[in-house]
């Protein structure tokens, strides 16, 4: 209460947080999770006191933070663990508006058809500013509301990236490798190329574009037997 709110908005933190949870709008009462959405809109700053910048007035990693907290605060209500996890996911979240395809496909496969209640949450996020004019608030809805176009364009195509058709245990295998922090680059390249384009998602083709951006050697199988 009384934090300040930082040069972007002309309200402070709690007023911020209650406008938003207030404009999230009534829930699906048929919804157990679009309830929980609204608990979230309430919270989802409520890690900017314990990353305040006072000179900068800023409040970076305040999503994170504040997503950290949420269990310290709602395990003392006895909230279920996958209750905590799914509050914690739009709070960790609510910064994050990509607005590319690619953008998009990665963060639905992190956190599914949640997508749709962090939307809900980012809208009512840009309608509770008091600094901002009519009109820009008008635009940050537009481009949510494009962002939810794609969201949408994206659930249709989602079996077509969700899983890559490459694991580190094929990449391992096919290239001689042993495990270790080596594979994440690797892996993180298979997913980008997937979010770029979908259809590159094939097992061959992906080991081929990995063994030529990591300069990699197929293990072919009489290898086995000069060692």
């Amino acid at each position: 209460v009384n934090h300040d709110g930082g040069p972007w908005h002309g309200e402070d933190v709690f007023t911020h947080s209650m406008l938003v949870g207030d404009h999230y709008g009534k829930v699906n009462p048929e919804d157990k999770r679009d309830a929980l959405g609204k608990l979230a809109a309430y919270f989802h700053d409520v890690g900017k006191p314990m990353v305040y910048d006072h000179n900068a007035r800023t409040f970076l990693e305040h999503e994170n933070v504040g997503a950290n907290e949420i269990p310290n605060i709602l395990k003392r209500h006895r909230f279920s663990n996958d209750e905590i996890g799914f509050i914690q996911t739009l709070v960790a979240n609510h910064m994050k508006k990509p607005t590319t395809l690619k953008g998009i496909r990665r963060m639905y496969s992190e956190i599914g058809d949640n997508y749709g209640y962090l939307l809900k949450l980012s809208k009512a996020d840009a309608v509770s500013n008091l600094r901002k004019s009519p009109e820009d608030v008008s635009r940050s809805l537009q481009v949510i509301n494009e962002i939810s176009s794609m969201v949408d364009q994206v659930k249709t195509e989602k079996d077509t990236f969700i899983k890559l058709n490459v694991s580190g245990h094929d990449i391992m295998t096919e290239f001689g490798l042993k495990p270790g922090p080596h594979l994440k680059p690797m892996l993180e390249f298979v997913k980008d190329v997937v979010f770029e384009d979908p259809n590159k998602n094939i097992r061959e083709s992906l080991l081929s574009s990995l063994k030529n951006r990591f300069g990699l050697w197929l293990t072919l199988p009489w290898m086995a037997l000069l060692f």
